[in-house]
């Protein structure tokens, strides 16, 4: 095209010098170029097409073309080039190639760097959430997290080494990262099969017990068993209906397979496809406008099932978030969905797609997993063998016997699911030990999480009659329905009890109107009463809570997104001073804890006191005028004047702190960040939270 003209003109010019006519080149290269190169290229073509088509037939199969690019340098996968013959032909059923149709083919892959229409668009959208500063190119930092946002295992030196192979020094653009992502691609693909060959050598068989080792040795760890049966079986790795209990692979699989199953691994964000599906399903649940008006639930029949029509650019808010977690029986708090939201660098970010839930939903899961193996104190990849049926420890008194080794006791059960959220009695406790006795779940994490993926679905069932409140929560409102007057769950609030509860449910309503009028439109809601609410039962107090609740907690959020936007912490920044601050309100919080709906609320808070308490740390001790400074700081950011922060009030104090030097706080700060660094300070906070509360379960 012209633009092409003009640039080898361009060149023409620096060499002849500036100033040089540059017409009569264009006219040559108008005139004689385009032709020329369309001769050359044909013949070249043909040159490459004869290579694979040895007999003469004037056709080649799609597998030959597969070969024909390796030898070009580059490694489609043959479903992708099936994919591409249907997208140029129109046709469904796959058959060789003339010689017109084989250049169509091969230029559209030369174009896409080997990719599909489909994964086309997916990369191109990865590429554009990266590219944060809108310059039009990747750096390798930004490379490496859409390796990982993608669910690649990130090698940085191979990283390193193909920024600078295929990009310009500045980084990587579009183009270039398409092909950046073939040969990533086909660098971990080699490396599984490089591996496999190796295990495989002489006559022992790689077996599906073999499957983990060799994704640990390419840096995928903690896959469940049944994930990887389910994923290999799909491409044929093993044999689909022998999935379970399958005792080899396939001896045969090809670069295809093995590039097919790793995709499926990392699609599969560590959840089994029934998991899936019902992640899918309560992310489009709660993503329809039925229930993004109010409350948890509303007409509805109790099932779980998505709509029939989809929106694919379908989002849900943080709180939306946070229900459909308690819809799937996840026992987290409002703080704790926020911290995850964080984890995959979407701060301040008021919505996420299904893309995004699903990549919390594998950050959920991998701490989870994490969790149960810090609570049961081994690593996973030192445990002996589970023990056989009939060869357990005895049980005595309806208590198990202390286990030696790494087996799952009751003790073990206890910390995991208390430290997870989910309380449990003993007695039940004792009954799930006995099943791994007798062997009905594997000795191991992966017991322990098919366990608590059992009990999940049973919590589930309780939180999502009772508007997404667990246990705890729940135990604590019905001792509040009982203090006005009612007794749950059949009995009723009427009267004077009735009017005492909707003041203490809607503070203000005596004297503001519109808090009046939010009362009775929220009654007459919530009771479907077509005059005057007249009575109150349980699980209409409950809905009302919750949408309180709601609505209180979408303000605050509302809130924290305006003030992030304003403040200028880098997402790493906010992510830390998030963590410390979460962790020092929960400790913090049973003292804070008054009233109805403190006790249920869902947005942590510091008290000037412990806030003081942490700067100081920092800092050192400060002279009484720093601690007047301090104190004004403090009740500046303070709107409700409540004695308390929110963390984006506590954000804005610091960011006043840091930008006066109050107390020397930036340096004192450094030297702190240098002295504890970990892998990330995150990682460090989480785990050592892992280790104190293990601590306390011992004690």
């Amino acid at each position: 095209g012209d633009l092409y003209v003009d640039r080898i003109a361009e060149g023409i010019e620096v060499h002849e010098g500036k100033g040089s006519d540059k017409e009569w080149v264009r006219e040559i290269l108008r005139e004689h170029f385009p032709g020329r190169y369309r001769r050359h290229r044909h013949a070249f073509m043909q040159k490459i097409f004869s290579e694979v088509d040895q007999d003469g037939s004037k056709s080649v199969s799609l597998e030959e073309i597969v070969v024909l690019l390796g030898r070009r340098g580059i490694t489609p996968v043959l479903s992708c080039v099936e994919r591409i013959f249907r997208e140029v032909t129109g046709e469904r059923t796959v058959r060789d190639l003339s010689f017109d149709e084989f250049v169509q083919i091969y230029d559209v892959v030369q174009a896409r760097a080997g990719f599909s229409e489909h994964d086309l668009a997916r990369l191109r959208k990865v590429w554009s959430r990266y590219d944060q500063d809108g310059n039009q190119v990747l750096s390798a930092d930004e490379v490496r997290l859409a390796l990982d946002w993608q669910g690649f295992v990130v090698d940085s030196v191979e990283v390193e080494s193909l920024v600078h192979e295929v990009g310009q020094r500045k980084g990587l653009n579009q183009h270039e990262f398409l092909t950046f992502m073939r040969k990533y691609r086909d660098f971990e693909v080699q490396k599984f099969m490089q591996l496999n060959d190796k295990l495989s050598s002489g006559e022992n068989a790689v077996t599906l017990a073999d499957l983990p080792r060799l994704l640990e040795e390419i840096g995928y760890e903690d896959v469940a068993p049944e994930v990887l049966q389910e994923c290999a079986a799909l491409v044929h790795l093993v044999n689909r209906d022998m999935a379970v209990g399958i005792t080899s692979l396939n001896p045969t699989f090809t670069f295809d397979g093995v590039y097919h199953f790793l995709e499926n691994l990392r699609a599969s964000h560590g959840f089994i496809n029934d998991e899936r599906v019902d992640l899918r399903n309560a992310f489009l649940r709660f993503s329809t406008e039925q229930f993004s008006k109010s409350g948890f639930i509303e007409e509805d029949d109790g099932s779980s099932s998505a709509p029939e029509n989809v929106d694919e650019e379908a989002r849900i808010s943080v709180l939306k978030l946070f229900h459909t977690l308690r819809w799937l029986g996840y026992q987290m708090e409002l703080w704790q969905v926020v911290e995850k939201m964080d984890s995959i660098r979407m701060v301040g970010s008021a919505t996420l797609c299904q893309d995004e839930f699903m990549r919390v939903m594998a950050v959920v899961h991998k701490q989870e997993i994490e969790s149960i193996k810090t609570m049961l104190g081994h690593d996973e990849k030192q445990a002996p063998p589970s023990t056989p049926q009939g060869h357990s420890k005895t049980m005595s008194d309806g208590h198990e016997a202390e286990a030696d080794g790494h087996q799952v006791t009751t003790r073990r059960l206890k910390r995991v699911f208390h430290y997870l959220g989910y309380p449990m009695a003993t007695q039940e406790l004792v009954s799930i030990s006995k099943e791994f006795a007798q062997g009905y779940f594997s000795q191991d994490v992966w017991g322990v999480a098919q366990v608590l993926r059992r009990h999940r679905k049973k919590v589930r069932e309780k939180v999502r009659k009772n508007f997404g409140f667990a246990s705890l929560e729940l135990h604590h409102l019905q001792e509040a329905f009982e203090t006005m007057g009612g007794r749950p769950p059949h009995g009723k609030l009427k009267g004077k009890l009735l009017s005492n509860a909707v003041r203490e449910l809607f503070p203000g309503a005596e004297k503001d109107q519109q808090e009046r009028s939010r009362a009775h439109l929220t009654l007459k809601q919530v009771t479907r009463s077509p005059g005057n609410c007249d009575e109150l039962n349980f699980q209409d107090f409950l809905h009302i809570v919750r949408l309180r609740l709601d609505c209180a907690a979408e303000a605050k959020l509302n809130e924290e997104y305006q003030a992030l936007e304003s403040l200028n912490f880098v997402p790493e920044e906010v992510t830390e001073f998030r963590i410390i601050f979460h962790k020092i309100a929960r400790d913090e919080q049973g003292s804070m804890a008054t009233g109805l709906f403190a006790k249920v609320s869902a947005i942590p808070m510091l008290s000037f006191a412990a806030v003081e308490a942490m700067l100081t740390g920092i800092a050192g001790q400060c002279t009484d005028l720093k601690r007047e400074a301090l104190q004004d700081i403090l009740e500046e950011v303070d709107q409700e004047k409540k004695g308390s922060l929110y963390f984006w009030e506590f954000l804005r104090a610091v960011r006043q702190l840091m930008d006066t030097n109050w107390s020397n706080i930036n340096d004192e700060a450094q030297k702190l960040v240098f002295a504890s660094w970990a892998a990330t300070e995150a990682d460090a906070l989480y785990n050592a939270r892992l280790a104190e509360f293990t601590r306390r379960m011992e004690d």
